[in-house]
């Protein structure tokens, strides 16, 4: 069966979660992604994969191309929209094909929730309007396509309890492959040493694109807390930093205040990442509480997990169930969120066997429920659902 996934931006991180789906795909099916280049080049973790996964990058700004593209080329027997946003699941509804192509609809965040909390910050005129500037996603469109996404009759995936509530659907947790992902095949050792970590010090790691619903800066400023800001046996890891501006700002308050107890880290490409996750010690998903991270869950949460990794996460979203005694969860609030990542931190580190305990019975619950071989059954049963076999 040929299946393409239409995602809304092929130079975004929105490239994360189609991958991912065609990663889940592509063993039983011809699999192509397909979306607009609405930035320097595709997403540079998936810039060099390689897979059985086609990759269809359409260069436009106006997203005349990528129209004329979809409406002349789309022969699939099942087409998968990533995102209810005009790029993907909008224009697809104005160019969808007249011999009705089974959809599938995915929805792994609330986007509309990204831009209502922007626009609190004053970032109205920049939303008005779709175009280049905001990669075609403003408040109207937004809203409208929202709206449909709640109501549409067709088969749904969504990434987290919030969104199935919302708009309804399956769950396809933000998984990884359990072989790839596999502790034993790497040295927390080993790897520390290729990141030029010191082997000596135990490393707390924050691994995604800094934004302020993720509380890197919280996190930062944990640091200058009393009982940790004495501890010299630590290094803060912020890897997958950006060059955006939000990226450089939490980039300059960490070199502020950690000095050399700090190391930044780059893009990784995406078959890097058990390697750099396995230099870490404890592992920071400290999400704030907020719209928009309401209707999202971090994908690096299950990064860690499958790589059995000690993790310091907060009470927002599904995060304290899919937890639930396998790792350590503080409050998200915001007034909080820094006291209580700096006591849960120097907990661990006053009680090093704890931090492997945690570990252990992390892996232990993403290979029982969240791991590639558990969300393949899942959204086998979507597909079938989508092209009339069950």
């Amino acid at each position: 069966m040929k299946i393409s996934i239409l995602t809304p931006n092929m130079s975004s991180n929105a490239l994360g979660r189609a991958y991912l789906l065609g990663q889940l795909l592509s063993p039983e099916n011809e699999v192509e992604i397909v979306g607009p280049v609405l930035g320097g080049g595709i997403w540079s973790p998936l810039r060099d994969t390689n897979d059985d996964i086609t990759m269809i990058p359409i260069k436009t700004r106006t997203l005349f191309s990528y129209v004329k593209y979809l409406a002349e080329n789309m022969s699939s027997d099942v087409i998968y929209v990533s995102k209810p946003l005009l790029t993907s699941f909008g224009i697809w509804e104005i160019v969808k094909s007249p011999n009705n192509v089974p959809v599938i609809l995915d929805i792994d965040d609330w986007d509309l929730a990204f831009i209502v909390d922007s626009i609190k910050k004053g970032y109205l005129l920049w939303y008005q309007f779709p175009g280049p500037h905001n990669y075609f996603k403003a408040l109207p469109d937004l809203y409208v396509l929202d709206k449909i996404a709640e109501t549409i009759n067709v088969p749904k995936t969504v990434s987290n309890s919030f969104l199935k509530r919302k708009f309804g659907g399956t769950i396809i947790w933000h998984t990884r492959d359990e072989e790839k992902f596999n502790p034993k095949k790497y040295s927390t050792e080993t790897a520390k040493e290729k990141l030029g970590l010191p082997t000596d010090k135990t490393v707390v790691m924050f691994f995604g694109t800094p934004r302020p619903h993720k509380g890197v800066k919280e996190l930062i400023l944990s640091f200058r807390e009393e009982k940790l800001a004495k501890r010299n046996d630590l290094m803060l890891v912020i890897a997958g930093i950006g060059r955006d501006v939000y990226s450089q700002r939490i980039l300059t308050l960490a070199r502020k205040i950690l000095a050399n107890r700090a190391k930044f880290i780059g893009y990784i490409p995406f078959s890097k990442i058990p390697e750099v996750v396995s230099a870490a010690d404890i592992y920071v998903i400290p999400q704030i509480e907020s719209k928009s991270a309401r209707g999202q869950l971090p994908a690096k949460l299950f990064d860690a997990m499958a790589m059995s990794k000690a993790i310091i996460s907060t009470n927002v979203s599904d995060i304290p169930e899919i937890l639930n005694n396998a790792g350590i969860i503080i409050s998200g609030d915001q007034k909080h969120i820094t006291s209580e990542l700096s006591k849960a931190l120097v907990y661990l580190l006053d009680n090093p066997k704890i931090i492997t305990s945690l570990g252990i019975k992390a892996r232990k619950k993403f290979l029982r429920n969240y791991s590639f071989g558990c969300m393949r059954a899942s959204l086998e049963h979507v597909l079938k659902t989508a092209v009339g076999d069950v």
